[in-house]
């Protein structure tokens, strides 16, 4: 029974521990936007968003659209299933922020 207990609180201590640690996994910074926004203007779906000005205003200025793209992974722009994640997550998140607005 005792080594049970001893168990449940070791396992509390990692839950808590992780739990501190991940949020600061999930900030993204002006910084991480800037350095991913020049990544993917080498794209070519990407400039497709960038010339629909409906596209272009929520990527410069909606906040969930750049949190979003300042998740991406540099170092993993440059493998093509990567990239194709990228892509549906670009579209999904717009397409959500658009339909919010009107």
């Amino acid at each position: 029974m005792e080594i049970l207990f001893l168990l449940l609180i070791a396992a509390l201590i990692v839950y808590l521990g992780i739990g501190l640690f991940i949020p600061s996994l999930i900030n993204v910074s002006e910084e991480d936007i800037g350095e991913n926004l020049q990544q993917l203007k080498k794209y070519q779906w990407f400039k497709n968003y960038l010339s629909n000005e409906k596209y272009k205003k929520l990527i410069v200025h909606n906040k969930n659209v750049r949190k979003t793209i300042g998740r991406f992974k540099l170092h993993k722009l440059d493998r093509e299933s990567y990239l194709v994640r990228c892509q549906k997550k670009m579209n999904q998140i717009l397409i959500k922020e658009l339909n919010s607005i009107t």
